[in-house]
């Protein structure tokens, strides 16, 4: 027989929430004796233990949070994946050599949550593999409209996911699934944090949660009616820009990158904007995200571009996108004159509306 049969799950993006005393495994399968069994929580060297008289038992030491386990045997290295938290977890076998797991209560809240979402989940496949299909066959008509439907889907998911998260307020998996949202998917801060409220306050703890909470307040510090950090980069010239100095004008802040569609679709509405109102009480600037100056150059020449284009040339290893949690681009701003932050990732024609309204005041 096969001791583990092979299961495929959605990832689990992350480690620990929760602080949990050592976690007890006990197994219980039949024919093989003296046969070794592993045990993997993410480390490079498995645990092990020998099989004797039917039955197998791990003392695992302290884990620090709900994480993925596998166990196998060296016959069958694939084994089995469940997340294993503090609970004592008994596996027993039951006919055809299936795995039953009894006791991880985590598990148990995952398989309701897969059982939850299965249907949206079956249709975000079929799209994707569609829209994939498209992409290979060149057909970029379909391709669009498949993308524009599954983003229609993923809002549809987040209502269906609110649901679970209204049963399951304390849960690890609903605050996994928020995480991924925002890591994976980077939704904007408007969209997780609506989530994130049906959880439980002080319900969570541990190593993901403080990653989570820390991502949360630098996204909350440059929402609408924050003041955006004071910084100093350099421009073209190697002239050091203050931020502050920018006081008294509105200003229009893009972080991005000369290499991105975005950002260069955003180039014509900032030249209009920017002929329009620079003389009066608008500035343009634009962090790019470089990793030397040509970078900045090149969109400077290309594009007659006259604000002020700014990088510490660092790229993505850049402090300041660290410290302000940026791990996506393009990003605008439209700060006050005080350096308050107005909106946040608007575009068009909102966009174009909301400057002409607060420069003409």
């Amino acid at each position: 027989m096969k001791i583990f049969c092979v299961f495929t799950w959605i990832v689990l993006v992350g480690v620990p929430f929760y602080g949990y005393s050592q976690c007890t495994i006990r197994g219980k399968v039949n024919g093989m004796d003296g046969k070794w069994v592993y045990l993997n929580r993410g480390s490079a060297i498995p645990d092990s233990v020998q099989i004797r008289g039917g039955e197998f038992l791990f003392k695992t030491g302290e884990l620090d949070g709900p994480r993925y386990a596998l166990f196998a045997t060296k016959e069958c290295g694939f084994g089995q994946y469940w997340i294993a938290n503090g609970d004592d977890i008994r596996l027993t076998e039951e006919e055809g050599g299936q795995i039953r797991v009894t006791g991880a209560k985590v598990e148990e809240e995952y398989q309701l949550y897969r059982k939850h979402m299965a249907g949206i989940g079956q249709r975000q496949s079929e799209i994707l593999k569609s829209a994939n299909a498209a992409a290979d066959a060149g057909n970029m008509d379909e391709y669009s409209r498949l993308q524009q439907e599954y983003e229609k889907l993923k809002l549809e998911e987040d209502k269906v996911f609110i649901e679970f998260a209204k049963r399951y307020p304390a849960s690890h998996i609903c605050l996994n699934h928020i995480y991924n949202c925002r890591v994976m998917d980077k939704y904007e801060f408007p969209r997780y944090s609506a989530m994130f409220s049906y959880l439980t306050p002080g319900a969570f703890h541990g190593r993901q949660w403080e990653t989570f909470r820390d991502i949360y307040e630098r996204d909350r510090a440059l929402q609408p009616g924050e003041t955006f950090p004071d910084f100093t980069l350099a421009d073209v010239f190697d002239t050091p820009v203050k931020l502050s100095q920018l006081r008294g004008k509105y200003v229009l802040l893009t972080i991005g990158s000369g290499v991105l569609d975005d950002y260069m679709a955003l180039l014509l509405l900032k030249k209009s904007l920017y002929d329009r109102f620079r003389a009066k009480n608008l500035e343009i600037v634009d962090i790019m995200v470089a990793g030397e100056k040509n970078d900045l150059l090149k969109v400077t020449a290309n594009y007659d571009v006259a604000w002020l284009l700014l990088s510490d040339y660092q790229a993505w290893l850049s402090p300041f996108l660290r410290e302000w949690g940026i791990d996506k681009i393009c990003q605008l701003f439209l700060l006050d004159p005080q350096g308050k932050i107005i909106a946040r990732n608007v575009w068009g024609k909102e966009l174009k509306q909301l400057v002409e309204s607060e420069c003409q005041k």
